[in-house]
């Protein structure tokens, strides 16, 4: 939440050992050889930096979603996003999680004139019948650390948000109004270890075993340590002494950060 330069130390070097667990990683190994080969170019291009500004684009990374009420639209998550560093700081951070459906045509309808699609989920989509077969974005959340910025909390999620073309899925629809900016809701500081363990346990995936796992936990525990125990701590104090100035005045750099 600081605005100071007290960015997240030694994300390069936490970066590299996570990108060093997928690639060791036989269940993420499954899931494409396309994302292997991914990771292994980032790896090697992080590996070779040292002191230099660094920057990894993360195309979307994509994780079935293995849900039974859901499998007729055959869900995925899609993860992406952009880090930026200097050395060992991580300087930027833009991480999105996307939800689509692929739901396949003819969809039957019933004798109410309601498709399967609305009756399964109680949903209606006004881009369903110009779209079967294609995926579909049905929700996307993007989680920002931006300490650079005077304008908007230093780390934030926000709802749909424009789509950049680094983090563009194949013939993925999305029709979201992206120009909306706003609002921005803070939000705790998210790398993409926290962001990841945050979706599989929100949802049955391939890698459900990673939550028992050991290494991937010590991964966890590490990405709470350097994005969240500096975070908590500051918050912590802030509530004990406010000194005047509300929580948004002080996330917005209205008077002396947290």
């Amino acid at each position: 939440m600081s605005r100071q330069k007290k960015e997240v130390i030694l994300g390069r070097k936490h970066m590299l050992k996570t990108l060093q667990f997928f690639t060791n990683n036989s269940e993420f190994a499954s899931l494409s050889s396309d994302q292997i080969r991914f990771v292994n170019s980032a790896f090697s291009k992080l590996k070779g930096t040292s002191d230099r500004e660094w920057s990894i684009e993360i195309p979307q990374l994509e994780i079935p979603i293995s849900e039974k009420q859901l499998a007729e639209h055959h869900p995925t998550l899609l993860i992406g996003g952009k880090i930026e560093g200097k050395g060992n700081e991580i300087t930027f951070s833009s991480l999105s999680v996307c939800i689509t459906f692929t739901t396949e045509s003819p969809n039957p309808v019933g004798p109410t004139g309601t498709s399967s699609y609305t009756k399964s989920l109680n949903v209606s989509s006004c881009c369903l019948n110009q779209n079967r077969n294609t995926k579909r974005i049905v929700r996307r959340f993007h989680f920002d650390y931006q300490p650079s910025e005077s304008d908007k909390p230093v780390s934030h999620f926000q709802y749909g948000g424009k789509f950049p073309e680094s983090e563009r899925y194949k013939d993925c629809h999305y029709c979201l109004e992206h120009f909306l900016k706003n609002p921005r809701f803070h939000y705790p500081p998210m790398d993409l270890v926290l962001l990841l363990d945050l979706m599989i346990r929100e949802f049955e995936t391939p890698l459900d075993k990673w939550k028992y796992e050991n290494n991937w936990n010590a991964l966890v525990f590490k990405s709470q340590e350097l994005w969240w125990k500096d975070y908590w701590n500051k918050l912590a104090g802030y509530l004990n002494n406010p000194g005047g100035h509300t929580f948004h005045e002080r996330i917005y750099g209205g008077a002396d950060e947290l």
